[in-house]
């Protein structure tokens, strides 16, 4: 088999069963120059695969994260998954497990965002989540409107700490 067909089922069980720490060995920078991997972590393994595991997540934000030579690519990442997010056809064709696998990540880029990348974006991003919060409020489902309020809190916060606090009325669930 040609690479291209082996390499995404070794780095979907690598990103489901290693540290971070270990993929940084492993790669280090190497998503930069194989275009192959980087489509696998920065849109495939994010927006169109869903894991059970959360641990795929969390490594591939840590991995984006953590080397100053990716933090464009996890700044490209979080904005193109906002963007889906956001986007109303995209929540209606999607079930609802996907859609909050989708909503995971966006908390997790939100959290990796240095000050000085949320600032240097903040009007894009709190363009594109305003929209998103629209989309998930005009939803029919109870469960998608909360994934919008929450996903909105919790990105206002983390986009605009100095700004006027966001703040939804919505029963807690699992």
């Amino acid at each position: 088999l040609p690479i291209s067909q082996t390499l995404e089922p070794i780095v979907a069980s690598l990103l489901s069963k290693a540290k971070a720490s270990v993929l940084e060995r492993l790669w280090g920078s190497c998503v930069r120059t194989n275009a192959k991997l980087r489509f696998l972590l920065t849109k495939k393994f994010i927006l169109t695969r869903k894991f059970s595991n959360e641990t795929v997540l969390v490594n591939i934000v840590e991995y984006l994260s953590n080397a100053e030579s990716r933090r464009d690519l996890l700044l490209e990442s979080f904005i193109s998954t906002l963007k889906v997010w956001s986007d109303s056809s995209a929540l209606l064709h999607s079930p609802y497990d996907h859609h909050l696998y989708v909503t995971k990540a966006i908390i997790l880029f939100a959290c990796q965002l240095r000050d000085c990348d949320s600032q240097s974006h903040k009007d894009e991003l709190l363009r594109i989540l305003m929209q998103g919060i629209q989309v998930h409020l005009s939803s029919p489902l109870d469960k998608i409107r909360r994934l919008g309020m929450i996903v909105g809190e919790c990105l206002t916060r983390r986009l605009d700490p100095a700004g006027k606090e966001l703040k939804f009325d919505y029963d807690v669930d699992d």
